[in-house]
């Protein structure tokens, strides 16, 4: 089993590509574990293990241990949206998602890989 530890979201009210924003009291988090999953969808991409989600600042971060490497894959949190006001998303988090394609907020870097134009310099650790 691997760990890994990073930032799945950015709560700093600057909206994403999509024009959403997540501020620190917009995302309600799980008691407990929740489960990560291939290509950010729970229907498609199949377990890949259990993360932890809290949050630090501005940001959310993910403490997540995985049956195999997810070096290179790009996280997200998925959910539930509860409502929309000016751009501000309420939503549940439920599930890690996991792709191979950027982020909808492009300062979210692909987890252990190169910083690519667009990703956020901010260090993040995986361990392994």
């Amino acid at each position: 089993m691997a760990h890994y530890s990073f930032k799945v979201l950015n709560m700093d009210g600057f909206p994403d590509d999509s024009g959403d924003i997540f501020l620190p009291g917009s995302v309600i988090l799980p008691v407990g574990m929740v489960r990560v999953c291939a290509n950010y969808t729970e229907e498609f991409g199949g377990l890949v293990g259990y993360a932890s989600l809290s949050v630090e600042g501005d940001a959310l971060y993910a403490d997540i241990d995985t049956f195999r490497d997810i070096t290179g894959l790009t996280p997200g949190v998925g959910g539930q949206v509860i409502d929309r006001t000016d751009g501000v998303v309420r939503c549940r988090a439920t599930y890690i998602g996991l792709f191979s394609h950027h982020n909808q907020d492009k300062r979210i870097a692909p987890i252990g890989g190169p910083v690519s134009v667009g990703y956020s310099l901010e260090p993040h650790t995986n361990e392994t």
